[in-house]
């Protein structure tokens, strides 16, 4: 039975494994996927690879249509050296995903490491919503 304010549409791709599963709430579909790109920061080097992230990653996301952007910090109980970052995008499937990590983020990990080498970590990963009941 569904309700008024979230339906779920199941989209079948031939092979009865592969499908792919949207979510509407309140009318308006929810991707799937999120990309998450991960970056463990040094403190000396921060400023310059915050500007680098606003200039070179986050365009090349919102140029290809990528608006739901959510970028997060990871708040430490003690003082580090370091920060960690995840960026975090709305993929509508695992094609898109392949896209965005061949045009932009091999682009940029290669930017940061001829940028800030050790300095900066990067890693990127794809994850599946999964709803709970």
């Amino acid at each position: 039975m569904e309700s008024e304010q979230e339906s779920i549409r199941v989209r079948w791709f031939g092979n009865p494994f592969l499908f792919r599963l949207h979510i509407r709430q309140n009318g308006k579909r929810t991707n799937m996927y999120i990309l998450v790109a991960s970056f463990i920061v040094q403190n000396r080097v921060h400023s310059a690879w915050m500007e680098s992230l606003k200039q070179h990653c986050i365009p090349g996301l919102r140029e290809q249509g990528f608006d739901r952007l959510t970028l997060t910090r990871l708040l430490a109980e003690m003082p580090t050296e370091e920060f960690t970052y995840n960026l975090q995008v709305d993929i509508p499937d695992v094609k898109a995903y392949q896209q965005v990590s061949e045009q932009i983020l091999r682009p940029y990990g290669a930017l940061v490491q001829e940028c800030f080498g050790g300095s900066v970590l990067f890693c990127a990963s794809l994850l599946k919503r999964v709803e709970l009941m």
